[in-house]
């Protein structure tokens, strides 16, 4: 697995052999995580928006993958943020 930070506040899991429903499962974890950490700063609550996007259903290279879960991240914000959603369907 890779962990990496790609500027600002956007960061990326590369999890290779994992399949939509197994990072999905990663992926409440690491906002039950992050909700039970302390507020940053004048009361915002800790807070993330998750794309998830898999090989081969949603691309085959890196930057068509990282694409797919971009546009899954921006649908996740839009429905509210602090949620997850996944590329096209699984």
């Amino acid at each position: 697995d890779v962990v990496g930070r790609l500027g600002g506040d956007e960061f990326f899991l590369m999890l290779p052999m994992t399949s939509p429903r197994e990072a999905m499962v990663l992926v409440g974890r690491v906002q039950a995580g992050l909700s039970a950490l302390a507020s940053l700063g004048q009361g915002q609550p800790v807070t993330v928006s998750i794309g998830v996007a898999a090989s081969p259903g949603h691309g085959t290279t890196v930057s068509s993958l990282m694409a797919a879960a971009d546009a899954a991240m921006y649908k996740a914000k839009r429905a509210g943020g602090n949620r997850a959603e996944v590329a096209g369907d699984f």
